[in-house]
């Protein structure tokens, strides 16, 4: 895995997170419309086992889940927190953060675009330096 690969993660965590976590919603919506017929018809059972427990443990897989990303996304934002270098800080920030495009990095920084992209090359090698032991040789961390 590239560094920038490696930091583009924030995003793609961010996204993931929305995802599961409108399933999540849809999944409690679905358990709060579930209505009980009181008209006194007889009801057939089912050996299906407890739909309720099957909603639960899938609840809780999802908020595993969750947690694990997130865990995943402060850890990477963590590493950037602890760059010294103030423009390496701000660069990397600035694009995998706050995932603002170069051209909004151009107008924040006031520098050309050329220099941003050189700025950004420099800044991902400086990470991968401080930080690359810790993700470029382990398969998982994709």
């Amino acid at each position: 895995m590239t560094t920038k690969k490696y930091l583009e993660q924030i995003e793609r965590i961010e996204q993931l997170v929305l995802n599961k976590r409108a399933e999540e919603d849809r999944i409690r919506e679905l358990c709060g419309s579930v209505s009980i017929r009181t008209d006194g018809e007889r009801v057939q059972s089912s050996n299906i086992s407890d739909p309720t427990g099957r909603v639960g443990t899938e609840l809780a897989e999802i908020s595993r889940q969750i947690d694990l990303w997130m865990n995943k996304r402060k850890r990477i934002i963590s590493q950037i927190d602890m760059i010294e270098d103030k423009d390496v800080y701000l660069i990397l920030t600035y694009r995998y953060v706050r995932h603002m495009s170069i051209f909004d990095i151009c107008d924040v920084m006031e520098r050309s675009e050329r220099q941003i992209i050189r700025m950004l090359n420099k800044s991902c090698d400086y990470f991968e330096q401080r930080y690359g032991k810790t993700y470029l040789a382990d398969e998982n961390c994709q």
